[in-house]
């Protein structure tokens, strides 16, 4: 194959048998062409090619034999068995159900001799160690186009749950689902429902986005006086006092909102960014009398078992937790096989998981 690039003729020749070996072309074992053969071929010389097998052993791609020749490497005989993982800010909470689902996905996907390593948290992760993994999981991070950069530029990587450029991703549709949410509350009879989010954190951008598109698709006009936008609740660094700071949250914003301009708003229902913020206006609205789903109808997001620890259970958007672990799981380790990174973003379904706080609107 003729070389006609302006890259350097070592990078354009290992790119050309690292194809070869990714596509199967040239299988474990097989005899890369020899010197002599290359330097007829393509007019590599012997520096040439000292510099094409340095680039592919670092990747574990081949190795070489003395007085035999270069051969392609088993993966299996350069792999340490673990995986590592690295934690957004959220994860160095106290676990949550999401986390916990997460993980026992991840956990059933690993194969009986693989490990999983914790590197750290996006702020304060272990770079060195990644020199002791085979490949890894960066959980829901905004920090993961940073953490991208400073991983070794060969090393298999999954994001889970946050879609960035230059890796592959398993995540959820957090727009569909929002869509699907509004739309549940409008078949209900709901037109005024107010939403209660955060503006940074790209899951929350993405299903505020998604509340706004149902309305525009209804041909219904948004009232801001509807929306509650705050900044992170969540923040690196920062010590919490609480197991459940977005409870927190919630309880605060409602607190405030019924204080100033709720009742004005005349909404009948509230979509909350996820479970347990849900759960913190349930507590508030039923503490100020408001009847909950007769006079507010409340949804959450995430669909974990939180939903059952409030009365009346929330009607949710559940995301299959446990399914995105085990397929980060199932891509990493093809990836750590020598299968080339798609780059591609997977999207699982969501489903909506049926409770107690959504109810019709009352006829006046």
């Amino acid at each position: 194959m003729p070389v006609t690039t302006s890259k350097p003729k070592y990078v354009q020749l290992a790119e050309q048998l690292r194809a070869r070996i990714h596509s199967g072309e040239l299988k474990v074992g097989d005899r890369l062409p020899s010197y002599a053969e290359m330097y007829r071929d393509h007019g590599a010389t012997t520096a040439t090619m000292q510099r094409v097998c340095d680039l592919l052993e670092q990747e574990n791609l081949i190795e070489r034999r003395n007085s035999s020749g270069v051969y392609v490497a088993d993966p299996a005989s350069h792999l340490t068995g673990n995986i590592g993982f690295i934690g957004s800010a959220g994860y160095q909470m106290p676990k949550t159900p999401v986390q916990v689902h997460l993980m026992n996905g991840v956990h059933q996907a690993l194969e009986s001799a693989q490990h999983l390593l914790y590197l750290g948290g996006t702020d304060s992760w272990d770079m060195e160690a990644c020199k002791k993994v085979d490949g890894v999981l960066i959980f829901n991070s905004e920090e993961t186009p940073e953490i991208l950069r400073a991983l070794p530029p060969r090393l298999p990587r999954v994001s889970i749950l946050t879609v960035a450029d230059d890796v592959t991703c398993v995540g959820v549709d957090d727009f569909g689902g929002a869509r699907m949410a509004v739309r549940h509350l409008f078949k209900l009879g709901h037109r005024r429902i107010a939403c209660l989010m955060e503006k940074i954190p790209s899951e929350a951008r993405r299903r505020y986005a998604g509340y706004c598109d149902a309305f525009q698709e209804a041909g219904i006009e948004i009232d801001p006086a509807w929306v509650r936008l705050t900044e992170n609740v969540l923040r690196l660094g920062e010590q919490w006092t609480t197991e459940q700071p977005y409870r927190e949250w919630a309880r605060r914003q409602m607190s405030s909102w019924l204080k100033n301009g709720w009742h004005e708003t005349g909404c009948t229902a509230i979509l909350a960014q996820n479970d347990v913020a849900a759960i913190g206006i349930i507590q508030i609205l039923q503490k100020e009398g408001i009847k909950v789903p007769e006079e507010v109808s409340v949804m959450g997001f995430d669909g974990t078992e939180m939903c059952d620890l409030v009365s009346p259970r929330i009607t949710a958007v559940a995301l299959p937790f446990e399914q995105i672990g085990i397929k980060a799981i199932e891509i990493l380790n093809r990836q750590i096989s020598g299968e080339q990174p798609s780059l591609q973003v997977t999207m699982l379904p969501l489903d909506l998981r049926a409770g107690e706080s959504v109810a019709a609107v009352a006829e006046i």
